[in-house]
């Protein structure tokens, strides 16, 4: 480890190691453990690590992740959609948060969120809202909300909901009217296109002004295919 030797860090002609960069190094190193353990399902060592104190439940940590990749629904005549969920692993950085939520550990993401661990902290892969709504954890989204989840958590993870089928996920997240309707119509569009009926089902119920306002804009987009933007510029129009 390279450090840089300040006046005080020299007593009697002997080198003395900055206590200070020994504690973040320690700090560091705990932290990833961490990410780690919950990772792998090792509540153990995590709530180990949480009693400690060392670790920061804040910290992003790069590990390998089991990911699930956007879900798709394989239509079938005269049958309901079967749903088709890849997985694939990826090497990203992530919260203990994010993974407990994913993993749908409620114990954990309890003790994480009573240590000060941020509901509405954001990694590379989304929210911990996000990795809930991705993997259909609905008593952590619950969790995650009534936490505090904000605007913009809330939003992305009903349309992941969408993305993925998950119906109860994507009500969770309509109910705590933080979501937009432009938003709404995004995962409702979004589930429609990917033959996700039980979703759609589900927005329409939570929200009745979802319906409004998707056939408002479709017949908005079907004029303007049919006159042309021309016809909008001239007739000062709008949406």
């Amino acid at each position: 480890m390279a450090v840089l030797l300040r006046p005080a860090a020299i007593a009697g002609g002997r080198q003395v190691w900055p206590v200070a960069e020994e504690q973040a190094d320690a700090a560091a190193a705990a932290s990833q453990r961490l990410v780690e353990a919950v990772a792998r399902g090792d509540s153990r060592e995590a709530g180990e690590l949480l009693a400690s104190g060392r670790a920061d439940v804040n910290y992003a940590g790069v590990v390998w992740l089991d990911a699930r990749r956007v879900a798709e629904a394989a239509l079938r005549e005269g049958a309901a959609a079967e749903l088709r969920a890849s997985r694939e692993e990826i090497r990203a950085d992530v919260s203990p948060l994010f993974l407990a939520a994913g993993n749908g550990d409620v114990a954990l993401v309890r003790a994480l969120l009573a240590k000060g661990a941020d509901v509405n902290g954001k990694v590379f892969r989304g929210y911990p809202a996000t990795a809930a709504a991705r993997e259909g954890r609905a008593e952590v989204a619950e969790l995650l909300v009534r936490a505090g989840a904000s605007q913009p958590a809330c939003e992305e993870a009903i349309v992941e909901a969408a993305l993925q089928g998950q119906a109860a996920l994507a009500a969770i997240f309509m109910r705590s009217d933080l979501v937009r309707p432009r938003v709404a119509v995004h995962a409702l569009v979004s589930a429609a296109t990917r033959g996700f009926v039980d979703v759609v089902d589900t927005l329409v119920k939570v929200c009745p002004d979802v319906t409004f306002l998707f056939f408002y804009l479709l017949g908005f987009y079907l004029r303007l295919r049919l006159h042309g933007p021309k016809y909008y510029m001239a007739s000062g129009k709008t949406v």
